[in-house]
């Protein structure tokens, strides 16, 4: 009878071992990120299926309490497709459920042949857009474009401003 005892309470313990190591092992991992942390060097890549939408490169992030978002501190992102575009800025702020971002302090926008500058501006990359309100500066190798406000197509790399103020180089 003790034998019996012992052996049950053996084939217990032995499924109530296996029992905890398989749950050990298949539990889903705990994020290493948690709220209000900083990360230094972080890069962001969105994908369409192998290829990379965008890249976002910066020096330190502060993930937001409620992880919404994060702040972000030297910044360049890189937009790929038929008509690449970079920006960089000082600061901003990512958007991770809006996919969006804010940037601000020393913003340069380049494209195919043309680069522009502003204090502030937005992206959205779910529609495909750049927006700003502040003054801009667009230049190329034959203009130079003075504005305020600013719509830019990603796609297309096709801008509109006000109030503009243009100079040709003539060659």
């Amino acid at each position: 009878m003790k034998s019996r005892i012992g052996i049950g309470f053996a084939l217990i313990t032995a499924l109530f071992l296996s029992f905890m190591l398989f749950k050990r092992e298949t539990a889903a991992p705990q994020s290493r990120w948690k709220a209000g942390s900083s990360l230094e060097d972080i890069t962001i890549v969105q994908q369409d299926g192998n290829d990379a939408k965008w890249e976002l490169r910066a020096g330190r992030a502060d993930l937001g309490r409620g992880m919404n978002g994060a702040d972000l501190e030297n910044i360049r992102l890189e937009m790929r497709g038929a008509a690449p575009l970079s920006i960089t800025s000082r600061a901003g702020r990512y958007d991770f459920a809006g996919r969006s971002m804010d940037f601000a302090g020393d913003v340069v926008i380049m494209g195919g042949g043309w680069s522009l500058s502003t204090e502030r501006a937005g992206w959205d990359s779910l529609s495909g857009t750049i927006t700003s309100e502040e003054p801009i500066t667009m230049e190329g190798r034959t203009f130079s474009v003075k504005g305020s406000g600013l719509s830019v197509d990603v796609k297309t790399q096709r801008a509109k401003t006000s109030a503009v103020t243009c100079r040709f180089n003539l060659l």
